[in-house]
């Protein structure tokens, strides 16, 4: 079991991703549409969780479109397009909101959508940095060090 004091360290740098992830979700200007958020769900889905064998993070099983856009090909459900126009607050009133759904799902299935075709959101990337990823890795060895020492002194106590 990791000791107490690094268990915090690391539970402060994941949150810290965390955080920073979802602020960009709904802060940060990704395409010229704006930020990625549209009901807040995908913001509400991010976590984390350490056992003692792993860091582990969460999100929304849709976030690879979100990070990733979505290539052209297959249309989108409808359903879920006419929810994003509403949370998104873009829906025109003058244009029933299916056909405006469907309009939108056709050049998803034609184009990608415009994430796609701007090479993704870059979220993930331009969060877990390397150095993000080096500063975790390093408190995490330092864990297992501290970890096997420990084991190693309480083996030699046993057998003396």
């Amino acid at each position: 079991m990791l000791d107490a004091i690094v268990t915090a360290e690391i539970g402060e740098l994941a949150q810290r991703l965390v955080d920073q992830l979802r602020a960009d979700i709904t802060d940060k200007s990704v395409t010229p549409y704006g930020a990625i958020n549209a009901s807040g769900t995908l913001r509400s889905s991010i976590r984390w969780e350490l056992t003692e064998s792993a860091l582990t993070f969460y999100a929304a099983d849709y976030y690879p479109f979100a990070d990733a856009g979505r290539e052209a090909g297959k249309m989108p459900p409808i359903s879920a397009i006419m929810q994003w126009i509403v949370d998104k607050g873009i829906a025109d009133s003058k244009v029933p909101l299916k056909s405006q759904a469907y309009g939108i799902a056709v050049s998803i299935a034609k184009n990608g959508t415009v994430a796609y075709r701007q090479g993704g959101t870059h979220l993930i990337a331009d969060v877990f940095t390397p150095k993000a990823i080096l500063e975790l890795s390093e408190v995490i060895v330092r864990g297992v060090g501290l970890e096997v020492v420990q084991k190693i002194k309480t083996g030699f106590k046993k057998r003396a």
